[in-house]
């Protein structure tokens, strides 16, 4: 990282050593003609790009021109989550997963799952719900961003939520619980009813304040929070992995260690 005198801006070089940015990329996702997605995997070694970049974000927000508060906060969330969660002892760890997705290197989305909890009487479970299956898991964070100005970015919250997907029977999980903010009006809602997660138990009356668990990298979760209790299960999914394969072309790719270094941060 290094500061424009010119322009006094914060810029994100990650062509510098002490960054030392590197990733597994997992796909390469393709929409239109010449448009594509790349998702990539975090792992501890790049806790100095996850620091920096969650440090500087309300600066990376202005040079971007991109005027949405409570994004900024969910990323600042997430991000600070992801340097926690990578920052634990491997029991602590257990099977999170992090993704990160850029278009044209830069950027613009961040998915975290799989978080160990505990409950109020000491158990240890993958799932805040209350009651839930013995297989379930949770998709703790979905961030996503448009880190361009004269361009949209689409899809990213459907390949970074499909990776996910991808994932879940290595890990040995099924179903997938995510904690949907209100108003009823969300747009998150209405994306994670797209990706299979159906309410529970049924419509949007049933709202919960707060989750049953705390997360044991920290609480993140403000005491008076109201959620939409939405969960995903194997039937629901394999049909939404179907659908994105039909409006995306993705290419897997091998799953070893890359460096970032052309990566745009400003």
């Amino acid at each position: 990282m290094y500061i424009n005198q010119s322009q006094n801006q914060t810029c994100y070089n990650l062509s510098k050593p002490n960054l030392n940015f590197k990733a597994i990329h997992l796909a390469r996702y393709q929409y239109g003609k010449s448009d594509f997605l790349n998702v990539y995997q975090l792992e501890k070694r790049d806790l100095p790009f996850i620091s920096k970049f969650s440090k500087n974000l309300k600066q990376y927000f202005k040079d971007k021109q991109i005027n949405d508060y409570s994004r900024q906060e969910v990323m600042k969330e997430a991000f600070s989550a992801a340097e926690k969660i990578l920052n634990s002892p491997r029991s602590i760890k257990g099977k999170a997963r992090i993704f990160l997705a850029t278009k044209d290197s830069n950027p613009c989305g961040i998915l975290i799952g799989n978080v160990l909890k505990i409950s109020k009487d000491n158990k240890l479970a993958y799932s805040s719900r209350k009651n839930h299956a013995r297989k379930e898991t949770e998709l703790d964070w979905l961030a996503t961003w448009n880190p361009f100005s004269d361009k949209k970015v689409k899809n990213t919250g459907k390949v970074l939520t499909n990776e996910f997907y991808n994932t879940l029977k290595q890990d040995g999980f099924k179903d997938v619980y995510v904690r949907s903010e209100v108003p009823e009006l969300s747009y998150a809602a209405e994306f994670y009813s797209k990706m299979g997660f159906e309410e529970l138990p049924s419509g949007r009356g049933s709202i919960i304040k707060n989750s049953t668990n705390n997360y044991l990298i920290g609480n993140f979760d403000a005491s008076d929070e109201d959620i939409i209790p939405m969960v995903a299960t194997p039937e629901k999914i394999k049909i939404v992995k179907k659908y994105i394969g039909t409006i995306l072309n993705r290419e897997k790719l091998n799953n070893t260690s890359v460096s970032l270094d052309s990566l745009k941060m400003n």
